[in-house]
This record gives structure tokens, sequence and C-alpha cells, in this order.
């Protein structure tokens, strides 16, 4: 996909596939994938990437949650840990 028609028609086929193409762009692609081979290879090719890419995003989600809890404990763990310690340094000080 070197050259501008490619990009475009790449992109548009983008659009269509994630439903951000308006009516125009969805018939042009679709006119395009009906009549052109090479441009239902892209299309088909495209939408397979999304799918996966959409069956992918839950799992990534849910371990940045994870990610995130583990991440808010180590911090109340380390907050913890300077507690005790000024209460140690307060204590010896008296």
């Amino acid at each position: 996909m070197d050259n501008p028609e490619e990009l475009e028609i790449g992109f548009l086929i983008e659009l269509a596939i994630t439903g951000e193409a308006d009516w125009k762009q969805y018939n042009e692609v679709m006119d395009r994938v009906e009549n052109e081979p090479e441009i239902a290879e892209l299309y088909q090719q495209a939408l397979a990437e999304h799918q996966l890419l959409e069956a992918a995003l839950p799992a990534a989600e849910q371990e940045l949650a994870q990610e995130q809890v583990r991440e808010a404990e180590r911090l109340r763990q380390l907050a913890e840990k300077q507690r005790l310690e000024q209460k140690n340094d307060l204590d010896l000080g008296m």
C-alpha cells in the first residue's frame, strides 16, 4: 500500500469495518469489494485483523485492571511502611 489510492481504500475499509464510514464511503467500499478481487482480499484481511483485536481486547482490559490492583496494593504497602518508619523515628526521638 504505497500509492495514495491504496492508502485511501485501506482507510475507507477501516472506516467501514469499524462502523465509522458514512453511507457514501460504505457503499464505495462494498462496491469495490464486490467488483475487485484485490480489494475483497484487503477487506477480508482487515476484517480478520479487526476481529482478532476485538477478541484480544477483553483479556488486555482484564490484565490492565489486575495490574492496577497490584500497583494500588504495592503503593498501600509502601505508604504503610513509611508510616511505621516515621512512627518508629518519632518514638526513638522521645
